[in-house]
């Protein structure tokens, strides 16, 4: 039985952010060779879900205001709740699986239940797709991949079960104004006689501000008013290998790449429609 922990500065910061518009889910899209045979992929998470403690908690307030929120054991946990099938309208092709997603991006996670959910849909390509939703809060991208290949097969011939590692690790974060940096320590040096409670408190407050003041972006044609409605597109495969060597070359890092990539492309669009970037 895991017992019950506070979240971090940084998961209070994710789940704060929530708002009815915009909802900090990382939602993945895989498409898959051949059909998904559900209740053995049921079974197999069944046996690896313990490695992941946070997939089977629920965020509780804390019995006073400024008490921190915690994780804790969900004791009513049911993975059927969190693994639903789908079947897409015909012709069942990419515009449809791409309105399904749309769909769910709108839609918030169940804050009952743990945060996370997957979707196995029938229709697109030879063996449908794997739709997950899992709430920032639960990892960041890193931890998610390795979290997500912790409870799947690398490969056909098995699995060797790895070691299990309870809390994510710390997202780097640049910084985003030195004021805030400034501010933030001085505010630290006031704060070192406060109670554990208020300051875990206030630094989630810091936590949320580093991510949320960010100079505004210019208006353009792609800026807009956020909706429930959400519409979501992928490319074609971008091999990995071509990548790394771009961000060896540059001495930068995967991700800068592909941000690099998309603000490129979203640049282009701009230029053709006559906006000065």
């Amino acid at each position: 039985m895991v017992k019950e922990e506070s979240l971090s500065r940084a998961d209070v910061a994710w789940l704060h952010a929530e708002e009815p518009t915009n909802h900090f889910v990382v939602t993945s899209l895989a498409v898959l060779d051949e059909p998904l045979d559900l209740d053995r992929f049921k079974s197999m998470l069944s046996r690896r879900i313990h490695l992941h403690p946070r997939l089977r908690q629920v965020v509780m307030e804390g019995l006073v205001p400024i008490a921190t929120q915690r994780w804790t054991a969900d004791s009513n946990f049911d993975l059927d709740a969190h693994i639903r099938r789908a079947v897409l309208p015909a012709p069942g092709g990419h515009a449809e699986l791409a309105e399904f997603i749309g769909d769910l991006v709108g839609r918030p996670l169940d804050f009952g239940r743990p945060l996370w959910e997957i979707h196995a849909v029938d229709g697109p390509g030879r063996g449908g797709a794997l739709v997950t939703r899992f709430h920032h809060s639960l990892g960041d991208g890193q931890a998610m991949v390795r979290m997500l290949r912790t409870l799947t097969d690398s490969s056909a011939s098995g699995w060797k079960q790895p070691v299990a590692h309870s809390r994510r690790p710390r997202p780097r974060r640049k910084s985003v104004r030195a004021s805030i940096v400034r501010d933030a320590l001085r505010l630290v040096g006031r704060l070192r006689e406060a109670p554990h409670a208020a300051r875990q408190a206030i630094d989630a407050a810091g936590t949320l501000a580093r991510l949320t003041l960010l100079d505004g972006d210019r208006q353009t044609t792609l800026r807009g008013n956020l909706t429930m409605l959400k519409s979501v597109a992928w490319s074609r495969p971008i091999p990995l290998a071509l990548v790394k060597r771009v961000a060896k070359a540059s001495g930068t890092t995967v991700n800068d790449v592909i941000v690099s990539a998309i603000a490129g492309g979203l640049g282009d669009y701009l230029r053709l429609a006559g906006e000065d970037t």
